[in-house]
């Protein structure tokens, strides 16, 4: 038996190492979850997935889970609350009442009113959406226009000054349309309007339920209060399904602040229910320009209802002379020699073919979002320096820059600045920043240089959000129209138009970018005049979702003819 066993050891000698190698491996297969299941953990619970499991209910049924479904409806102000119709753990009936309730929330949401739990029923309800309830007793408003709002500490979501610039944008939605005009402050508590994230029970009353389930709530006036659930997957503008929009249930829940009920018109943002991934800001805005799209092909010796706003399109930029015997009326509908000759000069100066007459070409330029100072000053076409060759190391070109009438500059080359109080289309500091960065991209080619001061009365520069008419005899005209305005030296007046979408580099043309439209009218602010040519910044018009704030050589030449 010796000789055996000594063969054994040997043997097991033998395979140690291989056995100590492979230890390690085994225990880690068995610590190691198989390759296949997710790793970002378990599936949220989802508060309203019980409902999937009733479909099909329908009166005289007892099922476990109905109590649910009872609670469900009193949430939403289907049934009351606290009363003898308030639910149990177990009061699983489907009774007369629930038949009742479930057909007036299928009546509300355009579904077949048949009282019982059907597919196109469960679906609606799993949906996730506001926690503010769909039927509510009373109507409340508010007794101010001017509304402040400020950010609750604690849970953040998404950082702070994401959400400062989608409150702002959501606001401006709102008072583009309304007689209210919001302001962010510092202090919340001495704010009207209170937002933050919380999660499930945070004191209110109204408790959160996770993921997928009651995204949000806000108070009727005067309550202010503005809840976000922090347990969703928040997305600035989410490119998939795996994100819920911020700024849609902002717009949504700033609506109820001001007093709105749900409505339940699914195209609209009151509507209760929201889809993650889908991005709903509110119906389409009227465009002050669309009106010239209905009028393509008009053509001399026609009269056609419209054409008297074509007219002011014309006046207000500078083609045909204000306050004269040419101007407009609201008959002047004829389309005569003198808009024949009109046209024909704006064609010539956005080299478009000079028909005179308003082709597919002439209206989609004339239909695109632009600067509000006009292109023709005092009945001049182009300067004198138009087909003037430039000539350096760097460019050899044709210039198409223009100076305002008379060649007004500033006589000194350090300029302050500062900013307006008023509307707030987007936080403060991000305008500071980016008007900072516009200011820069000047000083480095020119002979000025810029500083911001706190006495916006004692600035040189004056920058300021304004709507409609605001006191500077140029009224502006709402979203997709004329974006901003600034005078000549040494007027110093910059004028953003708060009706517009305005984005810091937006992705999309859902927004106009902020800091191309700045450097365009800071340009005119140091006397710089439009450049017909379309790839500098002086160029009069915009395209939402674009950005320009490169400086071309034409812009360079321009300001360093003018003060030279």
């Amino acid at each position: 038996m010796a000789p055996k066993q000594s063969s054994h050891l040997t043997l097991a000698w033998a395979f140690l190492p291989l056995i100590l190698f492979l230890f390690p491996l085994l225990i880690e297969s068995r610590s190691t979850p198989p390759s296949h299941l997710p790793k970002e953990g378990k599936h949220h619970h989802q508060p309203f997935e019980f409902i999937k499991k009733l479909e099909g209910c329908h009166k005289g049924e007892t099922v476990k889970g109905l109590h649910q479904l009872k609670q469900y409806f009193e949430k939403f102000g289907y049934l009351p609350h606290h009363s003898t119709n308030t639910t149990t753990n177990d009061d699983d009936s489907f009774d007369d009442l629930l038949e009742s309730t479930i057909k007036s929330f299928q009546l509300n949401y355009h579904l077949n009113v048949t009282g019982e739990l059907d597919a196109a029923t469960v679906m609606q309800m799993t949906r996730p959406r506001c926690g503010v309830p769909d039927v509510m007793n009373g109507r409340t408003r508010w007794g101010k226009s001017h509304l402040t709002y400020g950010f609750l500490p604690g849970v953040q979501s998404i950082d702070i000054q994401s959400l400062r610039s989608i409150c702002a944008s959501a606001f401006a939605r709102w008072q583009r349309v309304s007689i209210f005009t919001f302001e962010e402050i510092g202090n919340v508590n001495s704010a009207d309007l209170k937002i933050g994230f919380f999660r499930r029970d945070h004191g209110d009353g109204h408790p959160f339920d996770g993921f997928k389930g009651t995204l949000a709530h806000a108070a009727s006036p005067p309550g202010g209060q503005f809840h976000f659930d922090a347990d969703e997957n928040w997305g600035i503008n989410p490119s998939s399904n795996a994100a819920v929009d911020v700024e849609s249930v902002a717009v949504h829940e700033i609506g109820h602040l001001l007093g709105l009920d749900h409505s339940f018109d699914r195209s609209v943002v009151m509507y209760a229910y929201f889809g993650y991934g889908l991005r709903k800001e509110g119906k389409h805005h009227h465009q002050p320009f669309e009106f010239i799209k209905k009028l393509e092909g008009c053509h001399k010796g026609e009269t056609v209802k419209g054409l008297h706003q074509l007219k002011q399109y014309f006046e207000k930029f500078g083609y045909l002379p204000h306050h004269s015997t040419n101007t407009t009326t609201n008959d002047d509908d004829s389309f005569d020699d003198l808009l024949e000759s009109t046209i024909k000069s704006f064609q010539l100066n956005y080299h478009l073919n000079i028909t005179g007459e308003l082709d597919a070409a002439t209206v989609k330029q004339m239909t695109r979002p632009r600067c509000g100072v006009p292109d023709v000053m005092n009945g001049r076409t182009r300067s004198g320096k138009d087909g003037r060759h430039l000539n350096s190391a760097q460019f050899h070109i044709v210039s198409h820059y223009e100076f305002f009438p008379g060649e007004p500059k500033w006589g000194k080359s350090h300029l302050t600045y500062g900013f307006l109080p008023g509307v707030q289309s987007i936080d403060i500091q991000s305008l500071r920043s980016i008007c900072a960065s516009a200011f820069a991209r000047w000083q480095r080619v020119s002979i000025f240089t810029f500083e911001e001061i706190g006495n916006v009365n004692s600035a040189d520069l004056k920058i300021g959000f304004f709507r409609r008419d605001h006191g500077d005899g140029h009224p502006f005209d709402g979203f997709k129209g004329t974006l901003a305005h600034a005078a000549s030296p040494p007027g110093g007046q910059f004028h953003f138009d708060a009706d517009e979408n305005w984005g810091i580099n937006p992705s999309s043309n859902a927004a106009v970018d902020v800091e191309s439209v700045a450097v365009h009218e800071i340009g005119h602010l140091l006397g710089l005049h439009h450049s017909l040519d379309t790839s500098a910044v002086m160029y009069a018009y915009f395209d939402y979702g674009l950005r320009k704030v490169n400086l071309a050589a034409d812009d360079i030449a321009g300001i360093q003819d003018l003060y030279n």
